[in-house]
């Protein structure tokens, strides 16, 4: 099955203008055409409709109504692809609708497969089909066949998302298909669209014929969301045979690895793939039979086209079986992962409409199995598949009936309450396995979260912006019974509402206000006008701050040993007002981008990154609301800016190669030169003997900030890194037979082809957590142990490693090098557990099984869902070339009046232990669980100095 035009699906999309914008009432017309869709952008409720375009013989067809039963006319009803099948292609793209006087809709055209109802009206919350949370509310239609009485209730309580769509030179772009929180709009010839959607923090993306795909966060109400979209990279080619050059076809063709972007190739075996953000792609192939990816990266540029890609594929087979439930029920939504330990090799497939799973482009091998099911609690293991060159089918992967946690979130008087998200959080009571439950809330506060396993479980709520969070409720799940009836009660609290404004009086938009004391007092983002609200606060004192980027904005003419923000006394039953005052954001900078010979360069990228001032911690990126871009000239102006320096990072259109300017003053003109690019490449050899089958290679320019990777497949283990600009680079390579480093000088346009890494073999590494106060064994913690960066960490079974009663661990298949020993809870909850996760670097060196010196672990020293206490000081980053076990504290900045300053902490201070722990070197980790504490807790620094401090903790005032 082709992939679907995307002009066709945009004209599937629903014209509803002056209904959705509220100009009038809808004069919903009757008639033979009601609930059908209209191609063009100038369509009325009064007007006839056009039939659309069918693209699939399917149809699904049903009734929007409220909660009284009283039909919901001009309903948006869109249907979203799920889970694979031939519909799969098209899942970027929404085929939707619009209810007629009656609330009935019918959505024809369909391809075969399994759907997401979303229905959305002016004034209601967005819903979907039935009460049914998770898979049990997919709609599933046959070729040629209708699924009807697919109903939809929708609650009042919606709210508008306005916003618009505009190109990079600031035109409206009509037409564009925008969604958010389950509702969907499309642009109309201002380029302005409303979406009606449940209050809180939305993500809305945009796509439209011939661009990238854009996107925004918006908080509504009170937020507009502008999108600018750029032209399309298209990524053109052709999938032949290594063997013959000979086309295949219908080969599943994905822009790079976990790429949504797919296609399939035609009779000719030639792709096309548009609509995507320009960079660095690597096609890669999946068929019945073949699998391959093309021998080297290609950079496309905005608005370019890639020279066609050849992508030689080699012979494969595939995997196919179901998942079935009690009863032999097919899954409804889930996936098999198959992974080749040795190789490193992966691939997974999901669930098709039939029920089906194929797992496609294997290769030969003995794979372990990974099953998910939504709703459904997998095996502990499953049996291991030898794949060799014949197809394997008829397989099945048994999955059990998990069990249901069942609620609801009131507020503080017992009424429903709306809320973003609940999840259910798996105790060490319940094997400590697997990632947090979760379900869709009911617009009632009800939630349902099914697939529990036996034993305990902790209930998280996510109330939404605004408010804080409700303890957590513990529940414990019994064997073979559901848990009815669990009520979660927001507390009941005041508000705190207010302004940010800049030193002018002007409102800044987008800033996150964040409440912190001896508890938390929730956070918000500011609106268009700068306002905020707060609520559910609990009485205490509490320190007001702002924030952008994640950057705290300072007050006008405050030095950088002063603590931001204002304080605030909030007070039970009565509200607080508040006028936070920040330095004001006009600032800007004015430049051109050139290349080494001085040209101009158009069209290239601009990003900057704020510059940390004498003494404080390190700098911080600025993320640009929207791409900025060099004219015609290669000039650009960046606005916005709070006072400071800046790093000014330019990167060129079709080429990877990007350059910078450090220390540019607010005001100041500057010139970024982007220096001709050059390459590494060479040869990945197994020791012994022989090349690598497949490999991947990374480069590293730490000084820079420079990371370049690429994988390479039946290469014979020759690699190329292009597009690389001057610098000292460690080039790292890793594959299943192991891994190996070099560092490459590589200058301005230099080509080197002469690096040759022979892989060192992989090593099973043993060791144990212990305690760093008792030296006792750490139990029931999963260990992780990878590279620093890009690495492909070490048992890629599936297997989980978790230190048992002596706190032991073992990690089979792990590169020898620099390590990050990460441990974290088992149940993957860290707000849980008695232990902080932590994170370790070690060098990794030896062969065949190497015994780790134990790692110290801390236990926590502050609750996790409350702020930790101030010291008054920060310390510096450390270094990304840093050599692993001898990282240092050092102290970059201490508030005279603060903890530390009366103590007599100084800037430049090392600090070498906490409470008697050392923190240098080896055991670095440990500084900052050990210093994460609550309020009134006294710790005991030493200096390298040779003094020792006492710092008492506070809440920050």
């Amino acid at each position: 099955m082709r992939k679907r035009s995307l002009i066709l699906a945009t004209a599937a999309i629903v014209a509803v203008w002056a209904w959705r914008r509220g100009e009038a009432e809808a004069p919903v017309r009757g008639g033979e055409n009601e609930g059908q869709v209209r191609t063009d952008m100038s369509f009325r409720f009064n007007e006839a409709t056009a039939e659309r375009p069918v693209v699939g013989p399917a149809a699904i067809a049903g009734r929007v109504r409220d909660r009284q039963g009283q039909a919901i006319a001009g309903a948006s009803v869109c249907a979203r692809v799920r889970g694979g099948g031939p519909a799969w292609a098209g899942e970027w793209v929404p085929n939707c609708g619009v209810s007629g006087r009656d609330g009935d809709y019918r959505l024809a055209g369909l391809l075969p497969g399994r759907y997401a109802i979303e229905a959305s009206a002016r004034g209601y919350l967005p819903g979907r089909p039935g009460e049914a949370q998770g898979p049990e509310s997919l709609v599933t239609v046959a070729a040629g066949g209708e699924a009807s009485g697919i109903d939809v209730v929708l609650w009042p309580g919606g709210v508008a998302l306005r916003g618009s769509v505009f190109d990079a030179s600031g035109g409206e772009i009509e037409g564009a298909i925008v969604s958010a929180g389950g509702s969907t709009d499309f642009t109309g010839p201002d380029g302005s669209f409303v979406l009606h959607v449940r209050p809180g923090k939305h993500g809305v993306q945009a796509l439209a014929e011939g661009y990238a795909p854009g996107g925004v966060w918006a908080t509504v109400p009170g937020q507009t969301a502008q999108m600018q979209l750029l032209p399309e990279a298209v990524l053109v080619g052709r999938v032949v045979r290594a063997s013959d050059g000979l086309p295949v076809a219908d080969a599943t063709v994905a822009a790079r690895r976990g790429s949504p972007q797919v296609t399939v190739t035609d009779a000719d075996g030639n792709f096309r793939i548009g609509q995507l953000r320009p960079g660095l792609f690597k096609p890669r192939v999946e068929a019945d039979a073949y699998t391959g990816m093309a021998e080297g990266q290609v950079h496309i540029g905005i608005g370019e086209t890639s020279t066609p890609v050849i992508v030689r594929v080699h012979p494969a087979t595939l995997v196919r079986g179901k998942i079935v439930g009690p009863g032999g029920a097919s899954c409804a939504e889930g996936s098999v992962s198959l992974t080749e330990p040795t190789t490193r090799r992966m691939a997974w497939a999901t669930v098709e409409a039939d029920g089906e799973v194929t797992v496609r482009g294997l290769l030969p091998g003995t794979y372990a199995v990974t099953v998910a099911c939504a709703g459904y609690v997998p095996e502990d293991s499953y049996e291991a598949i030898t794949v060799g060159e014949a197809p394997i089918e008829g397989l099945t992967w048994k999955v059990r009936a998990g069990q249901a946690i069942r609620g609801k979130v009131v507020d503080a008087r017992g009424g429903a309450a709306l809320v973003e998200a609940v999840l259910a959080h798996p105790q060490a009571a319940a094997g400590g396995a697997g990632r947090a439950l979760d379900g869709r809330v009911g617009p009632d506060g009800s939630f349902h979260l099914i697939g529990a396993r036996p034993g305990a479980y902790s209930i998280e709520v996510s109330p939404g912006p605004g408010r804080p969070p409700p303890p957590r409720v513990p529940v414990e799940v019994p064997e073979g019974r559901d848990v009815e009836g669990v009520e979660i009660r927001l507390p009941d609290g005041s508000e705190v509402r207010g302004r940010v404004i800049d030193g002018a009086g002007r409102p800044v938009a987008r800033a996150s206000v964040r409440l912190r004391g001896a508890q938390t007092g929730g956070s918000q983002e500011s609106d268009d006008d700068g306002r905020f609200a707060l609520q559910g606060v609990q009485p205490g004192q509490y320190r007001a701050t702002a924030s952008i980027d994640f950057v705290v904005l300072k007050r006008p003419g405050q030095r950088p040993e002063e603590v931001p923000g204002v304080p605030v006394e909030v007070r039970a039953g009565a509200a607080t007002e508040v006028e936070i005052v920040v330095e004001a954001r006009d600032g800007r900078i004015t430049g051109q981008v050139v290349d080494a010979a001085g040209g101009p360069i158009a069209d290239a990228f601009l990003d900057w990154t704020r510059e940390a001032e004498p003494g404080t911690m390190g700098s911080w990126a600025v993320a640009p609301p929207q791409p900025k871009l060099s004219d015609g000239e290669g000039r650009f102006e960046i606005s916005g800016l709070s006072p400071g320096t800046y790093a000014i990072t330019a990167s060129r259109r079709g080429s990877p190669g990007q350059g910078t300017v450090e220390h540019v003053a607010v005001g100041a003109t500057t010139v970024v030169t982007i220096p001709e690019t050059g390459e590494i490449g060479g040869s990945v050899r197994i020791a012994g003997g022989g090349a690598p089958e497949w490999v991947k290679v990374m480069a590293n320019e730490a000084s820079r900030h420079l990371w370049v990777d690429d994988e390479f497949f039946r290469t014979g283990g020759r690699f190329t890194l292009a597009g690389l600009g001057p610098g000292t680079y460690v080039v790292r390579a890793e594959s299943g037979e192991g891994a190996a480093e070099a560092t490459v000088r590589l200058g301005e346009g230099e080509v080197r082809r002469d690096v040759e890494l022979v892989l060192a073999p992989r090593v099973t590494v043993r060791g144990r957590l212990v305690d760093v106060e008792t030296g006792a064994p750490v139990v029931g913690m999963d260990v992780r142990v990878q590279a620093p960066q890009g690495g492909l960490g070490g048992d890629r079974t599936g297997s989980r490693h978790v230190t048992d009663a002596q706190g032991r661990f073992e990690v089979a298949g792990v590169a020898v090098g620099p390590v990050i020993v990460s441990a974290s809870p088992a149940n993957r909850d860290y707000a849980s557990g008695d232990y902080a996760a932590t994170s370790a670097t070690v060098l990794l060196e030896g062969t065949g099984t190497v015994e780790l010196t134990p790692i110290a672990v801390a236990r926590r020293r502050a609750p996790a869902d409350q702020p930790a206490a101030d010291l008054g000081f920060s310390v510096l980053p450390v270094p990304g070339e840093q050599a692993p076990g001898t990282a240092r504290v050092v102290v970059a900045l201490v508030r005279p009046d603060g903890p530390a300053g009366r103590a007599g902490l100084r800037a430049g201070d090392e600090i070498v232990a906490v409470d008697g722990h050392s923190v240098v070197g080896p055991t670095h980790h440990l500084f900052r669980p050990l210093t994460t504490v609550a309020s009134g807790r006294t710790l005991q620094l030493t200096l390298g100095r040779g003094e020792s401090i006492a710092v008492t903790a506070e809440a920050l005032r």
